[in-house]
């Protein structure tokens, strides 16, 4: 059978599934995706086919729907690989898109006979989208309203979807709750799995030759993200420092992640920057040299902090769950997270320190009392807070039933 993967990332959510149906000499997999240097990235047996959008929106379309002509112009660039591929004498018998970018708009006009999968992760709702905005304002509900015309278009013509978690599942209307499945993208728990280490914490600086060593007898804070920002509590997690690093002189924090905000909105700063906000806001009360902005670490590193950290802060508004926090429950992190729709059910309910984001002085008092017995709790032996339907395996078999299911009728 042919297969067919679309995103515009890869190989991001389908890395492991793309690979997997790769494994069958029985079948062939083709990638397309927007990536340029995807080829520097290679899956066994999977051929990566890079489509590109022949425009950007038109400067003046109407700012509620530039959104909208970039999907289309992004199911234009799909749809013309696809008629190439099959000109080629590829006869998809699926095609799975990652929906919500106008990936999949067309996939059915290209090839009517394949079954669609698409892969969604969000809804636009009022109730959450409020916190995508620093002023949810009329035009800013209205743009929302809109955004999800691409999302619907996807709804109605693909066969089935899957999301990645119920929670995100509830977030579509009533209508398609038959047509999804939950299924998550799974964690590699061979990996990302529990290790006491008393070593040096030696992590690289992005684009750097620097490298900072964390003394084994440190205590560690840690927060890692995609980007620096409200939606993900970043404000929240700085607050904390001035007390913790006044009470700890041997407290070291390490921040992963990209100064931007790529869901949210930026700071009142000139640049738009929450990290030059926050700095300039804490100023008197921080010492820089115990801080460490290591920018996104290589997956080896990311595991290392995850396993050594004293305190790992997962905090996030109801949006799009993380990998991150998945993967550090897998890693047995000594985790604080605060108290979401996003994060219930996403982990065992002992695996972490429950907080309420909106309570500053709470943040404050736990970081600081768990903090205070971290030496001690270093010799505890670590356990996975990971729940099993959360892991590679389980994703793996569930993906088999369906694909089962659509395609063979079994």
């Amino acid at each position: 059978m042919d297969f067919i993967f679309v995103h515009g990332n890869y190989p991001a959510q389908f890395r492991i599934l793309a690979g997997a149906i790769a494994s069958s000499t029985s079948n062939r997999v083709f990638y397309l995706t927007g990536r340029k240097d995807a080829n520097k990235i290679k899956i066994k047996n999977v051929n990566i086919v890079i489509y590109e959008a022949r425009r950007t929106p038109h400067k003046g379309c109407h700012p509620y729907l530039i959104s909208t002509e970039e999907a289309v112009l992004n199911g234009q660039a799909v749809l013309r690989k696809l008629l190439e591929l099959m000109a080629q004498g590829v006869t998809p018998s699926a095609i799975i898109t990652h929906g919500g970018n106008g990936l999949g708009m067309f996939v059915k006009h290209a090839c009517p006979f394949a079954k669609h999968i698409s892969y969604l992760e969000w809804y636009f709702n009022p109730d959450t989208s409020k916190f995508l905005y620093e002023d949810f304002d009329i035009n800013a509900r209205l743009s929302t309203h809109v955004r999800n015309m691409i999302i619907l278009s996807e709804l109605e013509s693909s066969d089935c979807i899957v999301v990645p978690t119920e929670w995100q599942r509830q977030q579509f209307p009533g209508r398609y709750y038959s047509k999804a499945n939950v299924i998550f993208d799974g964690i590699d728990v061979s990996f990302f799995c529990p290790h006491n280490t008393q070593e040096a914490l030696l992590l690289p600086v992005e684009n750097s030759d620097v490298v900072y060593e964390i003394p084994a007898d440190c205590r560690v804070l840690s927060y890692m993200t995609r980007g620096m920002e409200p939606l993900r509590g970043f404000p929240e997690f700085m607050r904390i420092l001035p007390s913790a690093m006044a009470k700890f002189p041997d407290l070291r924090v390490v921040i992963a992640g990209q100064d931007r905000y790529p869901y949210s909105y930026g700071s009142p700063s000139l640049d738009r920057s929450w990290k030059t906000f926050m700095l300039k806001e804490l100023a008197v009360s921080l010492d820089l040299k115990r801080i460490y902005f290591v920018g996104l670490l290589p997956h080896l590193k990311y595991r290392d902090l995850l396993r050594r950290s004293d305190l790992h802060c997962y905090f996030t508004r109801p949006y799009v769950t993380s990998w991150s926090l998945f993967e550090a429950a897998a890693c047995g992190a000594n985790l604080m997270v605060n108290r979401s729709p996003a994060t219930e059910g996403a982990l065992q309910s002992h695996g972490a320190l429950w907080v309420d984001l909106d309570n500053q002085k709470e943040l404050i008092e736990k970081t600081l009392s768990w903090l205070s017995d971290a030496p001690k709790r270093r010799n505890r032996e670590r356990v996975s807070a990971l729940s099993p339907e959360f892991s590679i395996g389980q994703s793996l078999r569930q993906w088999n039933s369906l694909l089962k299911s659509l395609l063979l009728g079994e």
